[in-house]
């Protein structure tokens, strides 16, 4: 989704306004250029997570990075009222997880309350408002700002602007929610801003499986996530995908890849407007790290297996025959322990078939510390029949509606499968998925010669 424009950050002020700003107590050499004033966002994660996580995590989904605070959840179902030079609060999530600005409400005339003096993010988007409970305030110059907990919602922001925020006093809208379970723990988080989805579910699950586990360190885990949303026709439907994720330094910030990725494909999709309705996540973490790497693999020939130990090594075939490969899987690293595993994969060879062909293995599995943002699957670039025989496309095979998007998603390989495909010198390709218990990283090739 595209951002709006930033506020200026700076605003210069005439020779007369510079000389009230003076007699105010300003010094002279900084009153003729005067900073903006800015909203520090928080987010209720506890102090035990690592900051640099929350930053990256930040960073991926394309939110401000916030500042860390406690659990946050200590004040939410209470209601404080909202009084002029009290506490207010705007919130992009609330609940298990809050992410909000805490300022002073400047006053209330009916069911309108004008806050802040200044923008938050200056950008048109759906927020609660919140009376807030301060906690302290930290002393920073101009930068100064209040760390509060949130009372219950009071009402929905109408406007973000240079002079201030305006709310309006209330009923909450109907905004969705995150729910996770990890391990039997429950999280649930009300996000009224659409821009915090995948910042909010990607942070949820993060911050569960570090508390679950009670510590942020490596491991595996099983997630699936179901994603509710109405179509631009208010047609009700739901997508939901299943990952294995595995990592040797932080299991928590690796989970958060798919769903939110999922959810900026879908929220960012260029051919309707599409409301997300509700996300929930089921995560089955462990702290034993398990992952797989291709070693080798042999090659069936004349009733025996003939180890091929090499990638890139050159085998002979028979048109019309059946060709069989045995492939070996070991430990990814030191760090994971598992036994050997092999997987035996077979094809048909055409009759027809002639000449230089090459049959290829790879692990679909993929590390998040390569990406700048989360991913997001848009183009389209295989296509499965009910065999299982799959067909590299071009581009003009990307999707061209939103249910072939959706289709072309569904159809994503789990990092705990390994692809094993077999190309003709046409470019038409023959591909074998199999699924292992543990993620597979590797890769291997053989070159086929294709006689009759």
């Amino acid at each position: 989704m595209a951002r709006a424009a930033a506020a200026p950050k700076a605003i210069k002020l005439s020779k007369s306004e510079k000389s009230a700003v003076v007699k105010q107590g300003v010094p002279s050499s900084v009153a003729g250029q005067l900073r903006r004033l800015d909203t520090v966002p928080q987010v209720s994660v506890g102090k035990s997570v690592k900051g640099s996580n929350v930053a990256a995590i930040a960073r991926k989904a394309g939110v401000p990075t916030p500042r860390i605070a406690g659990s946050g959840g200590s004040t939410q179902s209470r209601d404080i009222p909202i009084v002029p030079g009290g506490n207010l609060a705007a919130s992009d999530s609330y609940g298990s997880l809050g992410s909000y600005g805490v300022g002073t409400a400047t006053a209330i005339c009916g069911d309108q309350v004008l806050a802040f003096g200044h923008p938050y993010s200056f950008a048109p988007s759906t927020k609660a408002i919140h009376g807030a409970s301060a906690v302290a305030v930290q002393a920073a110059g101009a930068f100064s700002f209040k760390l509060a907990n949130l009372g219950a919602p009071s009402g929905s922001l109408l406007k973000d602007g240079l002079d201030g925020i305006l709310g309006k006093l209330g009923a909450v809208p109907n905004y969705p929610k995150v729910t996770s379970t990890t391990n039997g723990r429950q999280s649930i988080s009300t996000v009224p801003n659409p821009d915090a989805l995948s910042f909010t579910a990607a942070m949820q699950a993060y911050r569960d499986s570090t508390l679950v586990l009670d510590q942020d360190a490596g491991g595996t885990s099983v997630v699936t996530w179901k994603i509710n949303y109405t179509r631009a026709n208010n047609a009700q439907q739901s997508f939901s995908r299943t990952e294995r994720y595995s990592s040797s330094d932080s299991i928590g910030t690796e989970i958060t890849m798919g769903v939110a990725g999922d959810i900026e494909t879908i929220l960012g999709n260029q051919f309707e407007d599409v409301k997300i309705t509700g996300v929930t996540i089921s995560n089955a973490v462990s702290s034993k790290y398990q992952a797989y790497k291709i070693k080798s693999v042999d090659w069936r020939m004349g009733g025996k297996w003939v180890p091929k130990p090499k990638s890139g090594s050159k085998v002979k075939a028979r048109a019309g025959r059946n060709i069989l490969i045995r492939v070996h899987m070991v430990n990814a690293d030191r760090k994971s322990n598992l036994p050997p595993k092999t997987s035996i994969v077979k094809w048909r060879v055409p009759k027809s078939a002639r000449g230089a062909s090459l049959l290829s293995v790879t692990g679909n599995s993929s590390n998040s510390d390569e990406f700048e943002d989360y991913e997001t699957y848009s183009d389209g670039t295989f296509e499965c029949n009910d065999d299982g025989e799959c067909y590299m496309l071009d581009d003009d095979s990307a999707p061209k509606t939103f249910d072939q998007l959706i289709k072309q998603m569904k159809l994503l390989p789990r990092q705990d499968e390994f692809n094993a495909s077999f190309t003709l010198a046409s470019g038409r390709s023959y591909d074998r998925t199999r699924r292992v218990p543990a993620t597979v990283t590797g890769s291997f090739n053989l070159k086929l010669n294709i006689r009759k």
